[in-house]
């Protein structure tokens, strides 16, 4: 796990990161390990975990936020925070802070305060239960895979 951040550090920053999510939009904090906390309300759920070096925070529609999405033949899942915002705004180019000198290491406080702000301004409506960005979120992750797959054709 990270050298330079310990479980308990990891925990007061999901913690303190948060609090408007239960606040503002009724979520709930859970611990699943040392390394993944999720914050959810009855719609989304909000993921933060930690693997190797690198911090995930992901947003997923789930109860009926899930059923909103099935309704519209789309499959609910769990995406990256900063992916979903540069679909929001295209003009969004999110860099993730590293540290470390022979390897990419997360700076996962700041990582962690980064993508919460990217919560609050491009993610209220999903928190809310509104996942009817999601298709056009969708149509542009299918744009990014196609671009990656073939970076010679654009």
């Amino acid at each position: 796990m990270p050298r330079y951040i310990s479980p308990e550090e990891f925990k007061n920053l999901v913690e303190e990161q948060c609090q408007f999510l239960q606040t503002d939009y009724g979520c709930s904090l859970k611990k699943i390990n040392d390394w993944k906390y999720t914050v959810e309300n009855m719609t989304t759920r909000v993921l933060f975990l930690i693997e190797g070096d690198a911090l995930t925070v992901g947003i997923e529609a789930i109860g009926e936020g899930a059923n909103q999405l099935l309704r519209k033949n789309i499959i609910p899942s769990g995406t990256e925070v900063f992916v979903i915002c540069e679909c929001l705004d295209r003009e969004l180019h999110y860099e993730i802070a590293l540290i470390g000198k022979d390897r990419w290491i997360h700076n996962i406080p700041i990582e962690i305060e980064n993508r919460t702000r990217l919560l609050r301004k491009y993610c209220t409506k999903m928190l809310q239960g509104d996942f009817s960005e999601w298709p056009g979120i969708e149509k542009c992750l299918s744009e990014k895979r196609r671009r990656l797959r073939s970076p010679l054709q654009n």
